[in-house]
């Protein structure tokens, strides 16, 4: 295992609205997907990509699989995609990602007081890095469920 803990990030979509059904049934739902998910090792690591079908993150598995820690934001929704929709769905032979494992700063911004949004966690703690805004625009255009328009609507 490393001494190095590991960062890593989804970027999902899906037809249900996350904020109206919640992680679970979320991740459950067959039209959920993911995108990507972004990895590191380290604080200064260089930054990976991984998306289905793409080689597996041998290094970030390996860490798992010894019980290493994962610092993310939001480790419940983080936890969950991992094990519900990866394990269950796609990578059946990716570790576990157990919730002792996890660091989570949204939940260390709770503990002082601090808006939980990863956006605020970072101006108020003076991050180096900010969160862009610009692509988080994007990717929750993307993101959110779309209204679906009948086929005879598309055809008239």
């Amino acid at each position: 295992m490393s001494a190095l803990a590991f960062h890593h990030d989804f970027e999902t979509g899906s037809a249900l609205d996350l904020k109206r059904c919640g992680v679970y049934r979320y991740a459950e739902h067959e039209s959920t997907r993911i995108w990507c998910m972004s990895w590191r090792q380290g604080e200064r690591g260089i930054i990976n990509r991984w998306w289905p079908g793409a080689a597996d993150p041998v290094p970030l598995l390996a860490h798992v699989a010894a019980g290493g820690t994962m610092k993310v934001h939001n480790a419940s929704f983080e936890r969950t995609i991992w094990n519900v929709l990866i394990r269950g769905r796609l990578c059946p032979h990716w570790p576990e990602l157990r919730i002792e494992q996890q660091d989570c700063t949204m939940a260390r911004a709770a503990v002082l007081a601090i808006p939980q949004s990863l956006e605020i966690v970072a101006k108020v703690v003076g991050a180096r890095a900010q969160k862009d805004m610009d692509g988080n625009a994007l990717m929750m255009k993307m993101s959110r469920p779309r209204k679906l328009v009948p086929l005879s609507a598309m055809l008239a």
